[in-house]
């Protein structure tokens, strides 16, 4: 009897250490991702009664909505230009910084530093810093005598984007910096100082030993980008004065999403908003994923 009971325990305990995870999961990404579903099949204000709608609302963002296309236009500029402002940057402070000088590591600590702070804290920080009269961009360009240069940054609708892909790099490439540096400081030194006595110049041992090991990495930080692109809700809705900026050229997906369902009272529409969005990063996300891993066992 005992033996049976063991032997039953054994199965079912591996069970019962998944079981609270997945409970989470359901309550927590489930359920809500089911609901929004079964919300944007619906013509509802959040309240009162639910008219079926069909996919009436999926037709209106698809085919009629051009807020909901200028956003998703600005996501992806965003996304772009986060490449560059994020991971590039953090790739170049990494390869700065992996050199065992004086202060470095303080310069480390100094880089990561934005992470900490609240988004909001961030937005209303920069907002200041690109206020078209007291703000420091604005004075140090008078100060320097190019007050031609001088412009409302948040206000214009040429700006508005880089100015906050500006932002985000700020607070962010600290984070890609880090990785990037733990992962240089795991490259074997035997490999570098090969190439350096094969004559290799400090270039080509970057673009032909460094970032080759480093390609996995690139892999993961290109996809945080694409799927943070869609989460960076509280930088552009301090940053544009939750208005989407002029002609809604500072509006991305999740301030359109958030304004249809909680300001216009348009939880259906809301909801198709956030399934379409939902969809689009899982889609792109995996196809991303298989055509880098099948790069990577042909390389």
């Amino acid at each position: 009897m005992s033996y049976h009971k063991g032997k039953w325990t054994r199965r079912i305990a591996p069970y019962l250490f998944v079981a609270p995870a997945l409970v989470i999961f359901v309550v927590f990404v489930l359920y809500p991702a089911f609901e929004t579903f079964r919300y944007s099949l619906y013509d509802w204000r959040g309240f009162g009664p639910m008219e079926w709608a069909g996919f009436a609302n999926y037709e209106r963002a698809l085919f009629s909505d051009g807020v909901f296309k200028q956003a998703f236009k600005n996501n992806v500029l965003y996304f772009l230009g986060t490449i560059v402002s994020e991971v590039l940057f953090g790739l170049l402070v990494a390869l700065i910084l992996s050199r065992s000088l004086p202060l470095f590591g303080t310069l480390r600590i100094m880089f990561f530093t934005p992470m900490v702070l609240s988004m909001t804290i961030i937005g209303l920080l920069w907002s200041y810093v690109y206020h078209p009269q007291i703000g420091l961009l604005n004075v140090v360009l008078r100060s320097a005598g190019y007050p031609q240069l001088t412009k409302a940054w948040l206000g214009s609708a040429q700006t508005i984007i880089p100015a906050v892909v500006v932002t985000s790099g700020w607070t962010y490439a600290g984070f890609y910096m880090l990785i990037f540096y733990s992962a240089i400081k795991g490259i074997p030194a035997s490999l570098l100082e090969a190439a350096r006595l094969d004559g290799a110049t400090e270039g080509r041992i970057f673009l032909h030993v460094i970032i080759p090991l480093l390609r996995p990495i690139l892999i993961i930080a290109l996809l945080l980008c694409w799927t943070g692109s869609f989460q960076a809700f509280n930088l552009f809705w301090v940053m544009t004065g939750e208005g989407g900026g002029p002609y809604h050229s500072g509006e991305i997906v999740s301030t359109w999403v958030m304004k249809q369902a909680f300001q216009f009272s348009r939880m259906g529409y809301g909801s198709a908003l956030a399934v379409i969005m939902t969809v689009v990063v899982a889609i792109s996300s995996i196809l991303y994923m298989l055509y880098t891993s099948r790069q990577s066992v042909e390389y």
